[in-house]
């Protein structure tokens, strides 16, 4: 795990996303599902340290009352603007249509299915508010209309095990942390948090942003039920991380080569005793799964680039 300097990752990013939702002079606001998790958290925090106009839409469906509780006790905390709006009984005439439809039992559905359901149903929510938004511009006193969905994937869910759903919370118009891993994004999330707190005269993080730091990763589509996201892909965040870095930093393209040539170096690293048994069969775990999501990728969506294109910059020690 690389140590960041979350203050130049923090205006580095800010920066980025300032320059793609100003169009025609004036700036978009930025849409931002806040889950009450630490990714969405973290983008939210970066819009509100740089000034950008941010709504933040919750959207329960099924969902455990502890993260739309976190969502907005966050949002209290740090004067974010903030909205639930309810999918719980869209997603279910959805469900019940289609199982009339198709002639199929409730049994019949898996978790797994209810799940994307139940994400997928959210992106018709940011995408109406994104076209309906507006707000007053304080220079000029127009009218600001529209905005674009900010992603909150980091690097190992959305760009490694794609863990997302593909017409859910990938659709989205930009991705400003997608190219940093999960420990760099809990470090930036807790010195931003901690930096805002200290803006507003606290001298220690607010409550909810730290049971946000603590919590463990979950997407929380289960209806309510324990759902760890670490559980689900059978590896932790620092597993994706570790993998990501000792291959890339070897073979920046492996991901892309063919399994020939991936078990080609893994053969030469077991050879000069690089790698153990168990972190062989972790890199083939974790190849097997970036192969096997590598069409929910979206290449037209604009990602801030953090590791590979600033290299030189003095932000990771």
């Amino acid at each position: 795990m690389k140590v960041v300097i979350p203050q130049a990752v923090v205006g580095h990013i800010g920066s980025w996303l300032r320059e793609r939702l100003t169009v025609n002079g004036k700036i978009l606001t930025a849409v931002v599902g806040l889950s009450g998790g630490i990714d969405s958290g973290l983008v939210a925090l970066i819009c509100k340290y740089h000034g950008i106009p941010l709504v933040c839409v919750n959207m329960p469906c099924h969902s455990s009352a502890w993260s739309m509780i976190r969502a907005k006790n966050l949002a209290d905390e740090y004067g974010l603007k903030f909205m639930i709006v309810e999918t719980t009984k869209a997603a279910d005439l959805i469900r019940s249509q289609v199982e009339a439809g198709l002639d199929i039992e409730e049994d019949d559905i898996s978790r797994n299915d209810l799940a994307g359901l139940y994400s997928t149903s959210r992106s018709p929510v940011l995408d109406f508010v994104a076209k309906t938004v507006r707000y007053r511009d304080d220079e000029d006193s127009s009218i600001v209309k529209g905005g674009m969905i900010v992603g909150t994937g980091n690097r190992d869910e959305d760009g490694i095990v794609r863990y997302f759903a593909k017409r859910g919370d990938g659709a989205v118009d930009l991705s400003p942390i997608a190219d940093l891993h999960k420990s760099e994004v809990c470090q930036v999330f807790e010195w931003l948090a901690t930096r805002l707190a200290n803006m507003n005269g606290r001298m220690t993080i607010y409550p909810f942003a730290q049971a946000i730091l603590n919590a463990k990763p979950s997407a929380d589509l289960w209806g309510g039920q324990e759902q760890y996201d670490e559980d689900e892909l059978g590896c932790t965040y620092a597993e994706v991380e570790w993998v990501d870095e000792f291959v890339t930093d070897l073979i920046p393209s492996f991901f892309r080569r063919s399994s020939e040539q991936k078990e080609n170096w893994i053969a030469d690293w077991v050879r000069k005793g690089m790698v153990t048994e168990d972190q062989v069969d972790l890199i083939r775990k974790i190849t097997a799964i970036e192969k096997s999501t590598r069409h929910k990728e979206n290449p037209d969506i604009p990602v801030c680039r953090v590791h590979t294109a600033f290299m030189n910059e003095p932000w990771f020690e």
